[in-house]
């Protein structure tokens, strides 16, 4: 460096240093190109070297947390614990890998957080499917009963219609009442009141077959709030302050979770074999029980707080997702395409009366006449 000088900013850069005049860039000079390729290389390294000791101290701390388990729910077929025959409603969830770390999919805390709130919410069981160990350990130290697909077809056993068969027909349920949530919702004790009011009004009115859904409150929430040292109670109850205080409703063309009696009268297997995590099964779906003859579906979404935290700046991540693509091919077809099956198509609502209960109550309009769902009753009807 004591060899090279930029004189003029006009003039070109020389090797050599003028008599008389030390070695040193001048004020108003630029640094060769050499320099900046080589600072920004080095900060470029700096980046990734970062990165990659936040990913392996998260991932270590996660190990850590782990270890004191053993890996016998990873072989484990079937489920992991019975069923408490106290619950009122069992709910089938499929949350991302934990092992596949990253910040805007299924972080340890994140994860952590939702599983204590599932532990927590009293007479209601979940049911954690996933073929990832590292899921099913996490949820086996909180508590929550677990399962390994294991449908036969490793393309079917992370289909829509699949979880749903496990919760309605195949797995040893105690509750009358079951169902489906999206892996990253939280819930409160709404959830337990709206299951309760529904099942007495299906009493009290005779629907024999019923189904509620809803939508989710979107919300930003600090991670300290998920992983400081209070009891989980206290963050909880804090989390559901920020949510109902800055929280906003999703669109009502995403449902993130279908809840229903036991026994309703569906064949899972007519339904087209949807992707767990693509988008579009809700729509279809939504739109299916709407048009349903003997279903009664109800929306929920103004009664039943379902909160989600939101993924920061990669929010609907999910659309881009190869079970996305793939699913968009299954329901586009002119067999199953439906454009508008959303929560407003439900013919039934539930609202909050003058006294805070629950009221259910007809929308009083008929939905059009609809040929998208043909080739279900068809298949339906032989089964």
């Amino acid at each position: 460096a004591d060899n090279l000088i930029v004189q003029d900013p006009n003039q070109v850069m020389e090797n050599k240093v003028e008599p008389g005049k030390s070695g040193k860039w001048l004020p108003n000079a630029s640094p060769p190109v050499f320099l900046v390729i080589s600072l920004s290389i080095v900060t470029f390294a700096t980046v990734l070297l970062a990165l990659s000791l936040i990913y392996t101290q998260e991932q270590t701390h996660l190990d850590n947390f782990l270890q004191a388990t053993d890996f016998q729910v990873c072989q484990h077929h079937g489920l992991s614990r019975a069923l408490s025959p106290d619950a009122i409603c069992t709910l089938i969830v499929a949350p991302k890998s934990l092992s596949v770390q990253s910040s805007n999919t299924a972080s340890a805390d994140h994860t952590r957080f939702i599983f204590q709130s599932w532990k927590a919410l009293k007479n209601v069981e979940f049911v954690i499917v996933s073929d990832d160990c590292t899921t099913l350990r996490l949820a086996n130290i909180y508590g929550l009963a677990t399962f390994i697909p294991s449908s036969g077809s490793a393309a079917e056993d992370f289909t829509y219609r699949y979880l749903f068969k496990l919760i309605d027909e195949i797995l040893p349920v105690q509750s009358s009442t079951v169902g489906f949530s999206n892996g990253d919702i939280i819930y409160d004790s709404t959830l337990v009141d709206s299951v309760n009011h529904m099942v007495q009004h299906a009493r009290d009115q005779g629907w024999r077959n019923w189904m509620l859904s809803g939508r989710r409150t979107n919300f930003d929430l600090p991670r300290h709030c998920m992983t400081s040292d209070s009891p989980f109670n206290v963050r909880f109850s804090r989390m559901v302050k920020i949510a109902l205080e800055t929280g906003s409703l999703y669109d009502s063309v995403a449902q993130d979770f279908f809840i229903f009696n036991r026994g309703i009268d569906l064949k899972w297997e007519c339904i087209p074999p949807f992707l767990l995590g693509g988008v579009y099964f809700d729509n279809w779906f939504a739109g299916m029980i709407a048009h349903h003859p003997v279903i009664k579906a109800v929306d929920f979404s103004s009664v039943l707080h379902a909160y989600h935290v939101n993924h920061g700046h990669t929010r609907s991540l999910s659309h881009g997702s190869v079970s996305s693509t793939i699913n968009r091919v299954i329901g586009y077809t002119g067999e199953n395409y439906i454009a508008h099956g959303n929560l407003e198509c439900m013919p039934w609502v539930a609202t909050k009366n003058w006294t805070n209960g629950i009221e259910i109550s007809s929308r009083n309009r008929d939905l059009e006449d609809s040929k998208v769902y043909d080739n279900f009753w068809a298949c339906q009807s032989k089964q």
